[in-house]
């Protein structure tokens, strides 16, 4: 927002369903209920489509969580990424904390993206506070963690 003068910030919140939210309430507020990450991606996709076309802005879409989706969702989360990605400059993944997950699940969301991803998609993993800066300047291309 400081280097730029029309940067508009969209944040969304997921459960079993999708919502635009405030910053206010992206950073306060839980969400709780089953995990369907794909509701998450196919609202970012609608209202990309709607307020924010590609050919006229350039789109960042970051997906912060902590992992878990249900089993039956990530195919659908796969086909919103793809979707997203032709029309996004990047597109950050950021799985907080994956050790500290209480999900049963074998196959976190970072497993079945990763291979998948194309060059202008990013996949970081943030085990704790003092990572959030390294990993969002590795996620832009400023820094990898490797060379700390």
């Amino acid at each position: 927002r400081s280097k730029y003068e029309n940067v508009e910030v969209v944040f969304i919140t997921h459960d079993s369903t999708a919502k635009e939210v405030s910053e206010k309430d992206f950073f306060t507020k839980s969400t709780w209920g089953g995990t369907c990450a794909s509701t998450g991606l196919e609202l970012v996709n609608q209202i990309s489509e709607e307020r924010y076309h590609p050919s006229s802005w350039n789109l960042y879409a970051f997906h912060l969580t902590d992992g878990d989706n249900y089993d039956s969702d990530n195919g659908k989360y796969l086909d919103q990424h793809a979707k997203l990605e032709k029309i996004v400059q990047l597109f950050g993944y950021v799985e907080l904390e994956p050790s500290k997950s209480y999900s049963s699940h074998e196959n976190k969301l970072s497993g079945i993206l990763a291979p998948r991803i194309q060059k202008n998609s990013r996949c970081v993993l943030i085990n704790q506070k003092e990572d959030v800066f390294l990993a969002f300047r590795e996620l832009l291309g400023a820094e990898k963690k490797s060379d700390k």
